[in-house]
């Protein structure tokens, strides 16, 4: 489990794909802030990695950032 989730998150930073962490839940997940800290220096991307304790929050803040991010799109939707 944690080197599946490490594995998954290496692939959405990579890629550069949004992902988020509900923190407190144990695992890798709890330490994926520290490896970004120390990785700071050595990040060329700007993955946007999102964390919060409350999943409905963790939801509210990816999906603000993908309406923001594909607004261009949202007339396809209508």
């Amino acid at each position: 489990e944690n080197f599946g989730t490490l594995h998954e998150f290496t692939i959405a930073f990579e890629t550069d794909t949004p992902i988020g962490f509900l923190e407190g839940g144990g695992g890798i997940s709890d330490e994926i802030q520290r490896l970004l800290d120390l990785a700071k220096p050595l990040r060329h991307h700007s993955a946007e990695v999102f964390f919060n304790d409350s999943a409905d929050g963790l939801l509210k803040e990816l999906t603000a950032f993908l309406d923001k991010e594909h607004a261009k799109y949202h007339n396809l939707y209508q």
